[in-house]
């Protein structure tokens, strides 16, 4: 699915990432980036601002997605 696409299928003010584009992410939490190919976008839990709408949303629209917690106990979220 394209970035517009899954855009306009989440909540409004969902910040988005690329996956390649969350290089720094990785770094901080000691994780390969190599080992998450299959995933294309991101979204963090701080920059949510309805966690339970937003997995909704995905839910719904039968999009593809893992959530796992970062070195802070955060959420995030990789979506296919």
């Amino acid at each position: 699915m394209d970035y517009k696409t899954l855009l306009n299928k989440l909540p409004k003010e969902t910040e988005l990432h690329y996956l390649n584009d969350c290089t720094q992410f990785f770094k901080e939490n000691n994780l390969n980036i190599n080992d998450y190919k299959k995933w294309n976008y991101m979204l963090f839990q701080y920059t949510i601002d309805d966690f339970d709408s937003t997995i909704k949303s995905l839910d719904n629209n039968n999009i593809d997605y893992t959530i796992k917690t970062d070195f802070l106990d955060l959420y995030y979220i990789l979506i296919k």
